[in-house]
């Protein structure tokens, strides 16, 4: 999947970097590579939880909002 979003991110000019860490820490390891690689843009899907929903599973996207040093783009 990876290969395919990198491919037509190149073909539309858009410089990008692609990674994949397996962890039982999603948030931390996000925020952790980014910090390690340079990145300048973190773009994360979201489920739109909300109220006791998202308390109880928590958010790994606020979680990584809330934790980065860098803009997150969060898509729905």
């Amino acid at each position: 999947m990876l290969e395919a979003i990198e491919t037509r991110a190149k073909s539309a000019g858009v410089r990008i970097s692609t990674a994949m860490v397996k962890s039982n820490r999603v948030a931390d390891s996000i925020v952790e590579a980014v910090q390690t690689s340079g990145c300048d843009l973190i773009v994360m899907a979201t489920h739109g939880r909300t109220g006791l929903t998202r308390a109880v599973l928590g958010s790994e996207t606020a979680h990584v909002l809330a934790n980065s040093d860098v803009p997150v783009l969060v898509l729905r």
